[in-house]
């Protein structure tokens, strides 16, 4: 609102200053007449302020008493009466001060048959006037020519001005401050109503906080509640399909661990250790299906993490679960993680497990025989970075930041022959935020990939 006032209030005193400079310089340079301006003798031309003045009060005593002439005369200012100086009917000086000489001598010079004289004396020029006023008293009048300080006329129609200039700043200033209040308040309202539902709060409704009425606005208001409710439907469907997904994810599941269950208790010692991975894997996938279902949808929801994890002997024991994999595309895979025995992060459950698992499982898809898979573990600012490397295809530099897009899948070889559907690092990306942490896609040193992941050491104490 304050800058909204700002502007309201300096366009309309832009305005004003350009109305009332125009003013004033037509006040200062143009006769106020109707009649068209008559041309200025060289008589005055050394100094038309003064003459002008002159010109103004005698004008102004047509209709003016003596006793109200000298009165309107004594309103000036100090610095514009050093320059001029009046008789009145009686022959005293209206201010009660003593004639220098050549004010004195024009003043003797000026009667009914010269009611208008020059002077000239020490390169300074004095007008005088003979004024006949409204009672049919004479004045006489003379103005110096001013000192070169000030112009007495603008100074004295900005004397006169200020008071209604403070004025008008008042009050122009208390309107449009009432004015950006009233313009901005819907505003502000909206602007507070798209941060609550930016946070998840898809129950707030604007419109009611909106004065009634048929403008821009509060058509706006209401169109902001449509989508808001279509985004409240929209969420709840969402959560509904989460369940249902859950539903049909685990059902399987369960059936596929009893089945095995039954195999191996009819099957021989040979097929026991086939099984045992077949079980491990299925529960594995249980358990990560289960906590990707737990990942919350809003970012307002309360997701706690509750457990500890080693970096190290959670990427070691990947490591030594992808080996086969990697040995059947005679890939090297190395692991490096320097001097450090223990690299612990807050988490919740094997949610961890479920993002490195997924980088390491698309970095040997993507790796050719005979590449190479490195990652590195370093502690950088209170956080540990985790750098996987491929020496795949790789990806354009156009696309790296849209790998983490849900259902994006590039046209270059490492999508060709994938049979992914682009959702396992987006699941990744959520799931490093949620731990406070960053992942990003860079090219690797060794010509493929590389994804760098930023999480936060734990606060548990060593």
């Amino acid at each position: 609102m304050i800058r909204l006032f700002w502007k309201i209030f300096i366009g309309f005193w832009l305005a004003t200053i350009v109305i009332l400079a125009g003013t004033a310089w037509v006040m200062h340079e143009l006769e106020p007449s109707n009649f068209p301006r008559p041309p200025r003798a060289p008589l005055f031309s050394k100094d038309p302020e003064a003459m002008r003045l002159l010109h103004f009060a005698t004008r102004d005593a047509v209709n003016a008493t003596e006793r109200e002439f000298t009165e309107r005369i004594r309103t000036l200012p100090h610095w514009a009466r050093r320059n001029v100086f009046v008789l009145d009917s009686q022959g005293f000086e209206i201010f009660d001060r003593e004639l220098p000489s050549p004010v004195a001598d024009l003043m003797r010079k000026l009667d009914l048959d010269r009611p208008f004289k020059k002077l000239e004396r020490k390169n300074r020029t004095y007008y005088g006037r003979l004024i006949q006023l409204e009672d049919g008293q004479y004045v006489r009048m003379v103005v110096a020519a001013h000192d070169g300080q000030r112009n007495m006329l603008l100074q004295m129609f900005l004397l006169n001005l200020w008071p209604v200039l403070l004025m008008a700043v008042l009050v122009s200033g208390s309107v449009c401050y009432l004015m950006a209040r009233y313009l901005t308040r819907p505003v502000e309202a909206l602007k507070q109503a798209t941060r609550r539902v930016a946070a998840g709060d898809f129950d707030y409704r604007v419109s009611p906080q909106m004065p009634r009425g048929k403008d821009e606005m509060s058509s706006l208001a209401i169109d902001f509640d449509l989508m808001t409710e279509q985004l409240q439907s929209a969420r709840a469907a969402q959560d509904r399909l989460i369940k249902d997904v859950s539903h049909e994810l685990r059902s399987p599941l369960m059936r596929l661990q009893f089945a095995l269950g039954l195999a191996q208790q009819h099957a021989g010692e040979a097929a026991n250790d086939h099984i045992n991975k077949a079980r491990q894997a299925a529960d594995y996938l249980n358990n990560i299906i289960s906590d990707i279902l737990s990942l919350p949808v809003n970012p307002t929801d309360e997701w706690p993490r509750d457990d500890v994890v080693d970096l190290v002997p959670l990427l070691s024991g990947l490591m030594e679960e992808f080996m086969p994999q990697a040995s059947a595309k005679t890939i090297q895979l190395t692991f490096d993680h320097g001097s450090f025995k223990e690299a612990l992060v807050d988490t919740r459950s094997n949610t961890l497990v479920g993002v490195f698992d997924n980088i390491l499982t698309n970095a040997i898809r993507h790796t050719p025989k005979g590449g190479r898979i490195h990652i590195d573990l370093q502690e950088q600012k209170n956080q540990w970075q985790i750098t996987l490397e491929d020496s795949g295809p790789g990806v354009a530099d156009s696309e790296l930041d849209k790998l983490f897009t849900p259902f994006f899948r590039t046209d270059e070889a490492r999508d060709r022959m994938s049979g992914g559907v682009g959702l396992g690092l987006s699941i990744a990306r959520r799931t490093v935020e949620l731990h406070d942490g960053a992942i990003s896609a860079h090219r690797a040193k060794l010509g493929g990939l590389a994804l760098r992941i930023c999480l936060p050491r734990s606060r548990v104490p060593d």
